[in-house]
């Protein structure tokens, strides 16, 4: 089956394979516990608690959270404090 050209991404030479699929994996994970996991549970300007906000994936929560309007609180284990 043939995939819509619309539903690819193009991925710049300089960018290796592997890199781009970890940022798209890791943005569409956090756009949906952002958006659709806990949808309407709290609303933008409450608090949002995100655990583990050394990892990549929820860095970007944690950015997608605020660009929503939520107010952002994250926990990070000790070795990731800095």
């Amino acid at each position: 089956a043939k995939v819509p050209a619309a539903k690819l991404i193009t991925v710049p030479r300089d960018i290796p394979m592997d890199v781009a699929v970890s940022c798209v994996v890791q943005g569409l994970t956090a756009h949906y516990l952002t958006a659709s996991a806990h949808a309407n549970l709290i609303k933008p300007g409450e608090w949002m608690l995100i655990h583990g906000v050394g990892g990549g994936t929820c860095q970007w929560a944690a950015q997608m959270a605020k660009a929503q309007g939520y107010k952002v609180i994250g926990t990070v284990s000790k070795s990731k404090e800095s």
